[in-house]
């Protein structure tokens, strides 16, 4: 009986399962059968699918919003489309982890990326999330002054530049001028930007950057500049609607001013509903009054239009009624729908800027959204917002967040590296000598925390080789301008540097982001590999760091030598193998044939093959020779291990590769004393111990109260003694500091007992402190979009577009709504692979891209 009840209820479950699930996939937008997927994603440029492998929360608010994008996003030639999973699943895409996670994009029936559905909360963000894809090409999104020098100096007496700053990607003022881009890119060259610092208007004022202004348009007037000449800038005043830049777009394709006087002129900004300065004047004064309007309109281009009138000719008595007697030279009047506004006393250039200025916003009031007033109420007297940027646009991680922060505090720099383009790209790497280029991505903020590091390098190279070129060898591709060229080159990750010689792509840096290894690198592949050494006097200058390149010992910190008499080919074969695979790393010298027999002949021991490392910068171990046999991977390993310093000082940038051995740190905090010297001699000592292999012994320098050794030990919560070495165990594994006891008599034997029982005992420490747990988090939650649309759907009114409940929806008992509670990722992960399994049995064969 118990058996039956409980196969029922089961039954039942299941019942309830399908039945909830055929009811949420009835409103699933453009479902695409398995069988058709590969054609489908064919069939537009741009294809959106949504891989469906459960029923979330607010899946009809998703769905709305995704199916009222799809049917608008049509007229752009674009598709988007639903796949269900569970009932006729794509093994290739419903099995992967994050595809309930992401909303994928094809392009030209290739996968091309994916956006993350908590980008896409609305109707706005998902159409202009797409469109940027649409207008990938056409619509680039710069980042710095140099990308936007180079549009004006491409497009001067060619096209007129529109330039958008949007706070950020996705927002409603983004979806409208991404629209406004669509239908005129032809016409216009259209720019995106979220850097505000880009506005030259912006620049003038120097606003506080602590908060995220409304977003902006200017027009960069380059048509009619010559190539000597800078672009004029217009900034416009509207909103930044899709109304509002319609009216824009219109203006500037009327006449950018009309002289009534002409015979056959007639009244075009009033026949299209656009706001219009009136000039009006009489014969006398007539030529006085066009030359003010001259010198005025390109500053408000796009704003208004503008004619020069008679006063006899006005037919419109509103013109008229306010102003009082004679103007001299004219009476300006702005008529905007239902308002006119007069102004008085302006005899000059600057008193009519003046007027325009402060009415131009008035002229704009019509189209301004009524439900933004809320927000203008944060606004101090002075216009700029008290509010600092809210974290959540600015948590990413510790990269992003200390980029974001050092973009507030800094001025933006101008860098020497040239930004090249699908043009001049192949010319540059075509060059005879070494070239290096770094592709970036401007949203990406490692690409921008390097691209500093790569133009000092760049300094500093030019000041190396300046009779080879004028201009620095390394220049910089922005992949979101030029995808094409970042494609072409197999740019898959960003920031990435590459090495051309002739055209040819010789290397892909792989080391870490900071000017001297980017620096060391380039020097190294510029250098002959190995370096062939002809003679005995050549080995000995090398072997002390002397070379005909004045640059080599001050940048390079050692040589790998190799001694290989002629006989020995497999031992020349391995090291010329080892020096091409560590190239870029380690400088190789190799001494064979007449150099390798006067070597022998002052040296008997090297009458075999020997290779030796010259280390000028470590006093403690000058050189040390490799004495295993010569396979290649125990040379790699040698080479790696041997060039470190034997007692090497932590920094900022060699911790990482000590982190990498994963082993406790044994630290000598360095003082600059005679205690701590002791202390370092005996450490020196024990690095030829079994505790050099089981530790990382190392030091810090802590002469210097602001130095990163005397905070560090600060943080431990031990203070310094100068009657006493500073010796402690980090161990990250355990997470605590352990302090040596014999900091007074700091001596090989000493040292050498604390460590064994420190190995026997990691956890027994006399004078013991517990990390502080490090592990970067965000400041606060990010946004909650999901929760964004659940206010959304019980606010009255709501300002946004985008899909609303209907009350009788909205009025749903509380049972159908926890029915719609996502199942466990567990159980959703069986129904997926299940429904794969179940679709294979009965496909004639698998899918494929």
């Amino acid at each position: 009986m118990m058996r039956t009840m409980a196969g029922s209820s089961a039954f039942l479950l299941t019942l309830s399962f399908f039945a909830i699930f055929a009811a949420t996939s009835s409103e699933f937008y453009n479902v695409v059968s398995s069988q058709a997927f590969n054609d489908v994603k064919k069939t537009k440029e741009i294809v959106a699918i949504s891989f469906i492998r459960t029923i979330p929360a607010h899946s009809k608010t998703f769905q709305g919003h995704f199916s009222e994008a799809g049917d608008y996003l049509k007229d752009f030639g674009v598709f988007l489309g639903t796949v269900n999973c569970i009932s006729d699943p794509v093994s290739e895409y419903c099995l992967k982890a994050d595809a309930s996670l992401n909303l994928y994009i094809f392009r030209h029936g290739h996968f091309f990326i994916t956006l993350a559905y908590d980008t896409l909360f609305s109707v706005d963000s998902i159409v202009s999330n797409i469109l940027h894809l649409v207008l990938l090409i056409d619509v680039p999104i710069i980042a710095g002054p140099s990308d936007l020098l180079e549009k004006q100096d491409r497009y001067k007496g060619k096209k007129d530049i529109i330039v958008g700053y949007v706070p950020a990607v996705g927002i409603t003022a983004d979806r409208a001028l991404m629209e406004v881009a669509f239908a005129y890119r032809h016409k216009y060259v259209f720019l995106v930007t979220t850097n505000r610092n880009l506005m030259e208007e912006e620049q003038e004022k120097k606003p506080s950057l602590n908060r995220l202004p409304d977003p902006l348009v200017a027009i960069s007037q380059c048509s009619k500049a010559q190539p000597h000449q800078d672009c004029v800038w217009a900034k416009y005043n509207g909103p930044v609607t899709l109304e509002s830049l319609s009216i824009m777009m219109k203006v500037l394709e009327l006449p950018a001013m009309v002289d009534m006087s002409e015979a056959g002129q007639s009244d075009v900004y009033k026949e299209h509903g656009i706001s219009t300065l009136y000039t009006i004047t009489d014969p006398t004064n007539h030529e006085q009054a066009l030359s003010l309007i001259v010198d005025v309109k390109d500053e408000y281009q796009g704003n208004l239009g503008f004619i020069v009138i008679d006063r006899d000719a006005v037919s419109d008595a509103n013109l008229l009624a306010d102003l009082k007697g004679e103007c001299i030279p004219a009476c300006f009047v702005i008529q905007s729908h239902d308002q006119v506004i007069s102004g008085e006393g302006i005899n000059d250039v600057s008193d009519l800027k003046a007027f325009i200025k402060i009415n131009i916003q008035r002229v704009f009031s019509y189209l301004e959204d009524p439900n933004q007033g809320d927000e203008n109420d944060v606004m101090g007297e002075d216009g700029d917002d008290d509010g600092d940027v809210p974290v959540q646009e600015r948590q990413d991680d510790l990269v992003q967040q200390a980029t974001v922060h050092s973009r507030l505090v800094i001025e933006p720099k101008k860098y020497i590296i040239s930004s090249l383009t699908d043009k001049t790209f192949p010319e540059f790497t075509s060059q005879s000598h070494l070239t290096s280029v770094l592709f970036t991505m401007e949203w990406n903020p490692r690409s921008l925390a390097f691209l500093d590091s790569f133009d000092s390098a760049a300094e500093s190279i030019l000041a190396f080789f300046s009779s080879e070129s004028q201009e620095p060898p390394l220049a910089r591709v922005e992949c979101s301008s030029w995808p094409d060229v970042c494609d072409k080159n197999n740019v898959m990750v960003y920031p990435t540097v590459k090495m051309y010689r002739g055209q040819s792509d010789i290397a892909t840096y792989g080391g870490r982001l900071d000017k001297n290894n980017v620096l060391k690198s380039y020097l190294l592949y510029k250098l002959s590999n190995p370096i062939e050494l002809k003679d005995m006097d050549e080995v000995k200058r090398a072997t002390k760091g002397i070379f005909p390149a004045p640059w080599v010992k001050d940048h390079l910190s050692s040589l790998i030598l190799a001694v290989i008499p002629d006989g020995f080919q497999e031992e020349r074969a391995v090291f010329q193998q080892v020096a091409e695979e560590l190239r870029g790393e380690y400088l190789f010298g190799l001494c064979t044939s007449q150099c390798a027999q006067e070597v022998q002949s002052s040296f008997p021991d090297r009458a075999k093959p020997s290779i030796t490392i010259m280390k000028w910068n470590d006093p403690d171990e000058p050189q040390q020779r490799f004495i295993e046999e010569s396979t290649t991977q125990d040379l790699v390993a040698f080479i790696k291990k041997a060039s470190l310093p034997i007692l090497p000082e932590l920094t900022a940038s060699s911790m990482p590769i000590y982190l990498a051995k994963h082993r406790p740190f044994v630290i000598l905090f360095h003082a600059g004393n005679q205690i701590s010297e002791i202390a370092a001699q005996s450490m020196r000592q024990l690095t030829t111990t079994k505790y050099g292999d089981q530790y990382t012994l190392s030091q810090m320098d802590i002469s210097d109260e602001e130095s990163v050794g005397s905070q560090t030990l600060t943080t431990y919560g031990f203070l310094p003694n100068s009657d006493q070495a500073t010796i402690a165990i980090l161990d990250h594994a355990l997470g605590e500091v352990c302090r040596c006891p014999y900091g007074n008599d700091p001596s090989e034997t000493a040292l050498t007992a604390w460590l064994e029982v420190s190995l026997e005992s990691p956890k027994h420490c006399s004078e013991a402190r517990a990390l502080i747990d490090r592990e970067w988090k965000p400041l606060v939650p990010p946004y909650d979009f999901l929760k964004f649309m659940e206010d959304e759907e019980h606010s009255v009114g709501a300002g946004r577009r985008g899909f609303v409940l209907h009350p009788e929806e909205a009025a749903e008992g509380t049972d159908e709504k926890e029915e719609e509670k996502p199942e466990q990722d567990s159980e959703d992960s069986e129904k997926v692979d299940a429904a794969v399994k179940e679709n294979q049995k009965h496909s004639p064969k698998h899918i494929e891209l």
